[in-house]
């Protein structure tokens, strides 16, 4: 079964001189992507001021991008929620910021080794559904991390909460005996993700496991808030919300 995840469109601007592809999905990197400029998809922003740090009343985006010198600075969201905040950075800080986001994501990778991804639908039948988890399974018994990524099918009615809740706690029992939950699932409105680690084997440390968080977590407040009010009607869904394993 053909599984559509998520995609990000036009959160990846070019920095120095660096391609990137028009459609990121969010799940084939572990790189930090910043949101500059004309790619932030909010009309009203709140502007962190250079000087006294603190935050600015409420302006139009196109406001606050008209007043910074593009040929030296650039517009970073920093935040989506509870409303979306901005910062004005310089072209070398986000050069230099990118490049440290590159290294940490590549310490993160030594430290934990290699990390897989399952995707598949929220309509996942039996069949297919242990079918995945074997491949699942397989990379655990390899000692490979592995996250298990839900999302809503195309043209498919998104189950209910707690219909996707028991899905992922079916998927966490058929995983049980081979491999931990190491950190409470992060859930959004059309998608969650799961952290699965073999049984024995160290998880996390606090640093990296909040690391790898925030950037599951990011990607889901940012579905969150662009959904149109036709998609999100599920109104007893939060946000987001953690079970611990």
């Amino acid at each position: 079964m053909a599984t559509r995840l998520l995609s990000l469109r036009h959160t990846c601007p070019p920095i120095s001189g660096m391609r990137c592809s028009t459609t990121v999905r969010w799940y084939e990197t572990d790189v930090r992507r910043r949101v500059l400029n004309e790619y932030i998809k909010h009309a009203v922003v709140r502007l962190v001021n250079p000087t006294t740090k603190s935050l600015e009343p409420p302006r139009p985006l196109e406001d606050v991008l008209s007043s910074i010198d593009k040929t030296k600075d650039n517009l970073e969201l920093v935040a989506v929620k509870p409303e979306a905040i901005v910062r004005i950075i310089s072209k070398t800080d986000t050069r230099r910021l990118h490049e440290q986001d590159k290294a940490e994501a590549r310490a993160r990778r030594k430290s934990q080794g290699s990390k897989k991804q399952i995707q598949m639908s929220w309509a996942v039948e039996s069949r297919d559904l242990m079918r995945k988890l074997d491949k699942g399974r397989k990379e655990v018994a390899r000692g490979n991390m592995v996250n298990v990524i839900l999302a809503k099918k195309k043209d498919v009615p998104l189950p209910s909460r707690g219909q996707r809740m028991r899905k992922m706690d079916e998927i966490g029992a058929m995983m049980a005996d081979v491999a931990d939950e190491w950190s409470p699932r992060t859930i959004g409105k059309q998608l969650a993700v799961m952290f699965f680690k073999p049984k024995g084997k160290e998880a996390p440390s606090a640093a990296e496991a909040s690391a790898l968080r925030a950037e599951v977590q990011e990607v889901v407040d940012v579905e969150a808030t662009s959904l149109s009010s036709a998609e999100n009607g599920d109104d007893d869904d939060d946000d987001t919300s953690g079970r611990d394993s």
